[in-house]
């Protein structure tokens, strides 16, 4: 028995569409007229949703409903984009809270107000320094470069703080450990 000759896809009439012949060459069901096919409560198959489960069309439906109608390229930077604020938030949460243990470990509880002042001068630094690279660079060069700063000043830091004499395994707590400010202020 022959085959079809060409491909079928869900949504579509397939009356140009040769029917199976049997061992004399005629064709059957040639005739016949093709309808699209559906699903449970009448709803049609399309070439997007023939393959798709009740998973994907839940999250179909979520998602159109928090972003509305997007189109997939923009569906895929919108996922992108949340995704990457997820994990700088994320980090941020978990960073802040091993700001004030870390500096009492390293140069003790009582210089944690302290601390708390000089970070509002480093900051304030910070942003007149951000502020000066926003007109030297375009805002997506930007994010790379802060970015990158950061991911290696806590690689560092953190490589710091495992170190034995200068990490927080040295109990011993002194204000002149510069690593307990560094770590502070940076976070």
């Amino acid at each position: 028995m022959g085959k079809e000759s060409k491909k079928i896809v869900a949504g579509t009439q397939a009356t140009s569409v040769s029917a199976e012949k049997d061992h004399v060459g005629q064709e059957h069901l040639k005739s016949e007229k093709w309808e699209t096919m559906s699903m449970e409560g009448g709803q049609k198959v399309t070439g997007n949703s023939a393959n798709t489960g009740i998973v994907n069309q839940y999250f179909e439906k979520v998602f159109t409903t928090l972003y509305g109608e997007l189109d997939p390229d923009s569906r895929v930077r919108a996922l992108w984009l949340g995704g990457t604020l997820f994990f700088i938030v994320g980090g941020y949460w978990l960073l802040r809270s091993l700001k004030d243990p870390v500096l009492a470990t390293i140069c003790g509880v009582e210089y944690i107000p302290k601390a708390k002042i000089l970070s509002l001068f480093v900051v304030t630094g910070f942003v007149t320094v951000y502020n000066k690279l926003i007109d030297m660079f375009p805002k997506h060069q930007l994010f790379y470069i802060v970015g990158g700063f950061y991911a290696i000043a806590f690689s560092i830091i953190a490589a710091c703080l495992a170190h034995p004499v200068w990490g927080v395994e040295n109990t011993e707590s002194s204000p002149y450990r510069i690593l307990g400010w560094i770590s502070y202020c940076t976070i």
